[in-house]
């Protein structure tokens, strides 16, 4: 193997090996481009301790995803306004919409009926938060229907679960989403992200707490919180809505306890 293909060794390993974390392949390649060629070693023995280096760092990157919510990004669409109430384009991509999915409920059922055909652990919170289920639903996967928009996607496998909590009520919809992509939630371009909130558009912005990343959509820049969303470690994807809004403590004090 010649250098040039020992260096697109380096960089489609790490292209595969390593999506949610570019920042592992910066720093691979800085300490490719900048080590120096000592005289009695070859570019070729350099290239492959590269090549571990990169192992290294990939393995370090993913024990950190491991450790907490993979990252978020926005996916800013534009403004619609035909004269109706604002809505946000559907996402045509791997991004998700910011609003959780499948709001249409079939017949309610039980927790361990609910992730057995789930066929994945469904988070619940803690005792410690005082929640109080209500009710429980499954959605099994559905495919795109006859006559769909053009980038309109399957709807996943989802479990829904209604608690009373703090006063209010607490509605979760989980979806499982097995890469390694970081969740992308779409949120509206109006001088700012922006997300269809009960009482019109609120500010959504990426939050972190105790290293893991959330999506929070609020009822003004510094208010109360109306709707989170986060993909766990284990591919969980998460979304959470509040009846009414509550304080960010109340909100996160729910959402950490999910487990």
């Amino acid at each position: 193997m010649d250098e040039y293909a020992l260096k697109r060794a380096v960089v489609v390993f790490l292209d595969s090996a390593t999506p949610a974390d570019a920042q592992v392949r910066e720093q691979v390649m800085r300490r490719l481009t900048q080590r120096r060629l000592p005289a009695h070693r070859s570019r070729r023995g350099v290239l492959l301790a590269g090549i571990a280096a990169a192992v290294s760092l990939a393995t370090v990157g993913t024990a950190f995803a491991a450790t907490g919510n993979f990252p978020i990004r926005l996916n800013l669409v534009p403004l619609r306004s035909d004269g109706g109430p604002v809505t946000a384009k559907q996402p045509t991509g791997d991004s998700a919409p910011s609003n959780a999915p499948g709001k249409t409920e079939p017949a309610s059922t039980t927790l361990a009926a609910a992730q057995t055909s789930f066929g994945h652990h469904v988070l619940t919170p803690g005792p410690s938060t005082g929640a109080q289920l209500q009710a429980v639903y499954f959605s099994p996967a559905q495919p795109v229907p006859a006559g769909a928009k053009p980038g309109q996607q399957p709807s996943p496998a989802t479990v829904s679960i209604t608690y009373s909590y703090a006063g209010t009520d607490a509605t979760i919809w989980e979806t499982f989403d097995s890469s390694s992509a970081p969740l992308s939630v779409d949120a509206i371009d109006q001088g700012g992200p922006l997300s269809k909130t009960a009482h019109g558009l609120g500010p959504i912005d990426i939050e972190t707490v105790d290293g893991s990343s959330y999506a929070v959509v609020r009822t003004t820049a510094d208010g109360p919180v109306e709707r989170m969303a986060w993909k766990t470690s284990d591919g969980i994807v998460v979304y959470l809505e509040f009846s009414s809004p509550v304080s960010t403590s109340t909100a996160f004090a729910f959402a950490a306890a999910m487990g």
